[in-house]
């Protein structure tokens, strides 16, 4: 029986940031022929795509060659170019080709790939934002910035192209790994887009907290509506946030009790900054409810409109700053609402309005080996932070390459 040779991608999709740089796409490959090479190319799908190749530096067909016998990945690399604009993820589509090498050669099962191609910050929506604010009057100009919006109802059937809460967050929290799957904010599950029986539509600012329910608006708005398993939903229900507690059963990471719930690591901050979002966007205003944050909990026993724990959200803006994924998001969210959340943009933003931190922060997080964060924003222009952290005191020298491997600072 004649062996067939299979050559696929190692996975289905990916998501990258025009500022990656540049990206390895890894190749595998099924019973290699022992005494013949097999080779392939790589090629860009125009016709599937919603990005030019120029997103791809132009990128033009590769071909691939896995040695006689060898069974280890080959891969492809490419520069994404970074063309400066903030806008709606793009896809791209590669297919393998042209497979040959030994008795039979065929592509396997995963043999197209699409990879999305994300923007970071849209700094062009603050452009008109007055300089030298204080706490309070900078909110009240963000509050101007971002109450100004489209609305979309929860739920709306009427017809295939309507836009609901639904389909924004498909799109939004879409899985970078599996593009037919979305991620579950508490528990990080990859989960089914379809049915839509397996996971709901999470409320990070529950909406008893105000009373709100699903009415468009404050009970719509895609900024802090979030996919998850409902069985967590349930869990989660309408605690505040908080530390500590016992684990959550099948949401490793996450913890609760009687009036609070503390999310996993991965999106304590990505939590913050939608609350902070609700408390800056929702001020009273256009027969809308005033929200606040509090520092003490339980923060609504009768359904005021307040959420807590204000120290903790502020630690936890720190600890966890925004990733690719949550900057994405944001752009996803904008494409349909027309405005942002000014805190995943700008982090710092939240120390200008609700202060620092209790002091003391330092206990609750014990510094035991050496860290250099992701910088942000990223890309920039002219600014960017960079923060890192050491288990002891001393001299850090700090250099900066760039792509090329130049020492530029």
């Amino acid at each position: 029986i004649a062996i067939i040779t299979y050559v696929q991608f190692q996975g289905i999709s990916d998501a990258v940031s025009k500022s990656a740089g540049t990206y390895n796409l890894e190749l595998t490959i099924i019973d290699p022929d022992a005494t013949n090479a097999t080779t392939c190319s790589v090629a860009f799908i125009a016709d599937s795509s919603t990005a030019t190749a120029s997103y791809l530096n132009n990128f033009s067909t590769q071909t691939v060659t896995f040695p006689a016998g060898n069974s280890a990945n080959q891969k492809i690399v490419f520069t994404i170019s970074n063309n400066g604009i903030s806008e709606f993820p793009k896809k791209t589509f590669l297919q393998i080709q042209n497979v040959n090498g030994g008795t039979s050669a065929r592509a396997g099962t995963l043999s197209k790939f699409r990879l999305t191609i994300t923007s970071g910050i849209d700094n062009s929506y603050y452009v008109n934002l007055p300089q030298g604010h204080t706490s309070d009057t900078l909110k009240a100009a963000l509050h101007n910035l971002i109450k100004n919006q489209i609305k979309y109802p929860y739920t709306d059937n009427s017809s295939s192209t309507s836009i609901d809460v639904w389909k924004m967050l498909r799109a939004a929290d879409e899985d970078p790994k599996n593009f037919n799957n979305v991620i579950g904010i508490y528990s990080g599950l990859s989960i089914a887009k379809d049915p839509q029986d397996y996971w709901n539509r999470e409320h990070v600012w529950s909406k008893s907290h105000g009373n709100f329910g699903t009415e468009t608006g404050a009970g719509t708005d895609g900024h802090h509506l979030r996919p998850e398993n409902p069985s967590i939903n349930s869990a989660k229900s309408n605690l505040d946030f908080d530390n500590g507690g016992s684990p959550v059963p099948n949401a490793p990471g996450n913890k609760y009790d009687i009036d609070s719930w503390e999310p996993r690591d991965e999106v304590k901050g990505d939590v913050a900054r939608m609350i902070f979002y609700m408390d800056a966007r929702y001020e009273g205003d256009q027969g809308e409810l005033d929200l606040k944050i509090v520092d003490y909990i339980p923060s609504s026993p009768n359904k005021e409109p307040l959420y807590g724990k204000l120290s903790t959200l502020l630690k936890w803006n720190l600890q966890d700053l925004p990733d690719d994924f949550e900057m994405n998001r944001n752009n996803v969210i904008y494409f349909y609402q027309n405005n942002r959340n000014p805190f995943i943009d700008h982090p710092e933003w939240v120390k200008s309005i609700w202060g620092d931190p209790p002091t003391g922060m330092q206990k609750d997080f014990i510094i035991s080996d050496y860290k250099l964060n992701q910088n942000y924003p990223n890309p920039f222009n002219p600014e960017t932070v960079i923060s890192w952290q050491l288990p002891v005191s001393g001299y850090v020298t700090l250099k900066i390459y760039d792509i090329l491997g130049r020492e530029v600072a």
